[in-house]
């Protein structure tokens, strides 16, 4: 199926579907996981950010604190 016609000054000009849908292909840059992960790398994008937050927490609270402190919110 084609896009419709559109008319300009009395004329018809034939759409092309990337005008249709408003998209360039000269801007469309599809990549695949491997080009995704080597770009965002060379961003400077860490390999793992969860790396940075796992294990660690903003107190000195130990684990029996934090207990407490979740069973006083009730």
């Amino acid at each position: 199926m084609q896009p419709k016609p559109r008319k300009q000054d009395n004329k018809i000009e034939k759409m092309s579907w990337e005008d249709f849908l408003g998209i360039s292909p000269k801007r469309v840059k599809y990549e695949n996981l491997e080009e995704q992960i080597t770009r965002q790398i060379s961003e400077g994008k860490l390999l793992n950010p969860l790396k940075l937050i796992i294990g660690t927490w903003p107190g000195n609270e130990s684990d029996e604190e934090f207990e407490d402190l979740l069973n006083n919110l009730h």
